[in-house]
């Protein structure tokens, strides 16, 4: 008895370790330089495909994530927040559905004013499209919607919305073919009473489309745009500035059109001079043989645009001549704390056989080796990068390694520390098949406890029958 009993004791013991330690197990995400852990409660549901998205981040380096999910026939757009920590709220917000009349178009933007985010989405009613403004109320959390400007006949593509803290106010750009081709367009709004200007055309030509528009604004307010239009395969990359007053510069050409530049990105360095990057295709069949796709670079000084240069791909000294790259979709960044200019493009290659998200970065007008930031040979897409206040680089990309596109973070810590990578829009286990993992651990941990307690019966039953026999032997 004395026995059972403390094998009973030990197996209290085990189930009580167990559960004390069950709820760290479960707990919320946490981060920190060295480590990333996530919980296993996903954070949407698993199958859904992720077709776009957009990120921003505020003063106090909470991050705001927005994407656009499908799920059956109907998208909806999506979105996710976490603390000034990187820690993750995984419950995610589903901000608007799709209907049959109210159609979500082309990718959503997200910006913040002071702590608070707004988001803009394109959308179709028919044969009329529109932008929708959505804001979050600062005390309940609830988020709202309104019209900006709708009842454009034609296509309207690519809102992207961002906060003027000098002048206090949004800009949104966006494209549209309402005149017939596309053009870029601009409007500013009041961000206390949302009342905005009338639009502005910011591109010219009437002949081609003007597209993939993309702008970041100066530390003045001023704002600089970037755009790709012209004939098939000999697209070319222009600029326009736009001062805080809305005044408008001479459209300016980078690119010659000798080749075709599209998917231009921009960003102002530590020395305050505009660059532009974009893909660069040496081939009118780009991506049919590897070695095509480039990513390209021009820096203007002095009213002047440098001679553009090759910034991606990476070519390694050890890379065999037979071995070719492409590298494309470049995503930047200035890195304020450190001023340093950081750069992530997608690549493939027959090299090592190669393929996924790389970045590298720009000392004194350097550039530096590249790396992979998605760790996983697999087509990846789409990065875009953030910087916080506190020197820390944060990246995020789409890739299908979990069968469907997801959205995945990774961060480049102030100490040169690099976090693990993990999907935010899905997990790659639900909650239940791990929670029967734990419960198998937890179950091994009690036989584990209890080893000791049979071992110890066991010698003791022996001992006893010795004893038995020993003295049945006598009594003989």
């Amino acid at each position: 008895m004395c026995y059972l009993l403390k094998l009973k004791t030990k197996i209290l013991l085990g189930m009580l370790i167990a559960t004390m330690f069950l709820p760290i197990i479960l707990s919320n995400c946490e981060i920190n330089q060295n480590r990333f852990s996530i919980d296993i409660v996903g954070a949407a549901q698993t199958g859904a495909q992720v077709s776009d998205f957009y990120v921003a981040i505020n003063p106090t380096n909470e991050l705001h994530l927005i994407y656009r999910e499908k799920i059956g026939s109907f998208d909806q757009i999506c979105y996710l927040e976490s603390s000034s920590e990187y820690v993750w709220n995984q419950s995610k917000n589903i901000l608007i559905k799709e209907n049959e009349t109210h159609k979500l178009y082309s990718r959503p933007s997200i910006t913040t004013k002071n702590d608070e985010p707004f988001a803009v989405y394109g959308f179709e009613n028919g044969v009329k499209t529109g932008i929708v403004l959505l804001k979050r109320n600062t005390t309940t959390k609830i988020w709202s919607s309104e019209v900006v400007i709708e009842n454009i006949v034609g296509y309207l593509n690519d809102p992207i919305i961002a906060y003027n803290a000098n002048q206090t106010n949004f800009w949104l750009s966006w494209e549209d073919k309402h005149e017939g081709n596309y053009s870029q367009y601009l409007m500013i709004g009041n961000s206390t009473t949302l009342q905005w200007s009338a639009p502005t055309k910011l591109s010219s030509n009437e002949l081609y489309d003007s597209r993939q528009g993309n702008f970041i604004l100066d530390e003045d307010g001023n704002g600089h745009f970037v755009w790709k239009e012209g004939p098939e395969n000999h697209e070319k990359i222009f600029y326009r500035k736009v001062y805080s007053n809305g005044t408008l510069a001479t459209i300016e050409e980078i690119t010659d059109g000798t080749y075709e530049c599209i998917k231009p990105a921009i960003v102002i360095d530590e020395n305050k001079k505009i660059n532009v990057f974009w893909n660069n295709h040496s081939d009118a069949d780009p991506g049919t043989f590897l070695g095509t796709k480039f990513v390209y670079s021009s820096i203007r000084e002095s009213d002047n645009w440098s001679t553009s240069f090759e910034v991606g791909p990476y070519i390694p000294l050890e890379r065999p001549a037979s071995g070719e790259s492409d590298a494309f979709t470049a995503a930047v960044c200035l890195l304020k704390s450190k001023n340093e200019l950081w750069l992530a493009y997608e690549i493939v290659e027959d090299y090592a056989y190669h393929s996924g998200i790389d970045i590298r970065n720009r000392e004194s007008y350097s550039w530096q080796p590249s790396r992979p930031l998605s760790l996983v040979n697999n087509r990846a897409k789409d990065p875009q990068l953030l910087s916080s206040t506190n020197g820390d680089l944060i990246c995020f990309w789409i890739d299908a390694r979990a069968v469907t596109n997801q959205v995945y973070f990774r961060i480049r810590f102030a100490n040169e520390a690099w976090s693990k990578e993990i999907a935010l829009t899905a997990f790659k286990q639900n909650y239940f098949s791990s929670i029967w993992g734990y419960v198998l651990v937890i179950i091994g941990a009690i036989i584990i406890l209890t080893i000791p307690s049979l071992m110890m019966r066991w010698l003791h039953k022996k001992r006893k029958e010795k004893y038995i026999k020993e003295r049945v032997k006598n009594l003989d």
